[in-house]
């Protein structure tokens, strides 16, 4: 009998604790009710205007503004159907991309570019 209470508030205190720690497993601030955390992706049609290797940014002509996107790793670069790297991207090429904003930041996640 006595093993058994001991089981039971040994068991008890493990849920407790479980449910402590999976408590902070979402930082305070990050989860908002109601929004998604997921950043959502935005498309661009345009001109590459001009492509900068050390900086790691694309420059695109839309039709309604001039844009600069950053670049990284993760980036997937596309010309002419095949899997390049930043500097390949030809100017005034047709572009279409993918992105996401991070603050002021606009991050190139996809981009497909057709040499004229």
């Amino acid at each position: 009998m006595k093993k058994s209470l001991i089981f039971l508030a040994c068991l008890a205190a493990t849920l407790a604790l479980t449910g402590i720690v999976l408590a902070q497993t979402i930082p305070a601030g990050e989860a908002v009710q109601g929004k998604s955390q997921v950043p959502t992706k935005k498309r661009v049609l345009g001109t590459v205007m001009s492509v900068d290797t050390v900086a790691d940014v694309i420059v695109v002509r839309s039709k309604d503004a001039i844009i600069t996107f950053e670049v990284n790793g993760s980036t997937k670069i596309m010309v002419d159907g095949k899997s390049s790297k930043l500097g390949d991207v030809p100017t005034d090429s047709k572009i279409t991309l993918l992105y996401t904003r991070h603050g002021n930041k606009k991050l190139a996640v996809w981009l497909m570019v057709e040499r004229r």
